[in-house]
């Protein structure tokens, strides 16, 4: 299957800067950030089918695309393609990049209309991704209203 989550999230993510600060998060910062991060994971997945879509109406397997996609993305790895995949390929790929606008105006929409500020949404973000303490407390907060996995 098909996992494009990390190529939506790395598209989202690497269009923004990540400040750190040694600010504390608050307990409602945090509610709207799970809430935030909830609909962001959301909208990933509707994201995720649209790009299945594109790879599929290119001709190519979502497996074959993503061994094509890592080969290309990653120097001490190859892949074997014929002319005919290579072109499909690469109409897959011109269409993806094309949403990339989208997906990001999309993200940052479902972010703001959470009730938090892009600048605030990236902060936690990047402190959650070092801070083994704040992920459990985010992972607690999302378990106990029920949005945790």
């Amino acid at each position: 299957m098909l996992r494009t989550i990390f190529f939506t999230l790395a598209i989202f993510v690497s269009t923004f800067s990540f400040a750190q600060t040694e600010q504390k998060v608050s307990d409602e910062q945090l509610k709207q950030f799970a809430n935030a991060y909830q609909i962001v994971q959301q909208e990933s997945m509707k994201v995720q089918q649209e790009m299945m879509g594109v790879i599929q109406e290119a001709g190519l397997q979502p497996q074959r695309f993503n061994e094509m996609y890592q080969a290309e993305n990653n120097p001490n790895k190859t892949v074997e393609a014929t002319d005919e995949e290579k072109k499909m390929f690469e109409k897959a790929m011109g269409k993806i990049e094309s949403m990339q606008a989208s997906i990001q105006a999309k993200m940052e929409e479902k972010v703001k209309s959470s009730g938090m500020d892009m600048k605030t949404y990236e902060s936690i973000m990047n402190k959650m991704r070092t801070s083994p303490e704040l992920q459990k407390r985010i992972q607690t907060l999302m378990m106990s209203q029920g949005q945790g996995k």
